[in-house]
């Protein structure tokens, strides 16, 4: 699972990126491990739900189910399409 951090810095404005992951998913790639490496990668570094903006999956049962079932609200607030988001 290959998880990559954008964000802008406060002082330059500046664009900056940095891959958090590229771990390898060995076994079943069920709803549930997806949600929970997703969630052991942001624990990892300290990120909370409030800080991720948005996420951006490929259109898989899988992680369409783990975002349904573990997602942040904020996934479901900010969205009028809630499909196009998960």
């Amino acid at each position: 699972m290959g998880v990559i951090a954008h964000w802008i810095d406060f002082v330059t404005l500046e664009r900056q990126s940095c891959v958090l992951a590229c771990n390898r998913f060995t076994g079943n790639h069920l709803y549930d491990r997806v949600a929970e490496m997703l969630y052991n990668i942001l624990r990892e570094f300290s990120t909370q739900c409030d800080q991720v903006v948005s996420t951006i999956i490929d259109n898989g049962s899988n992680f369409v189910k783990a975002f349904k079932e573990f997602g942040c609200d904020f996934l479901k607030e900010n969205d009028t399409d809630n499909d196009d988001k998960y």
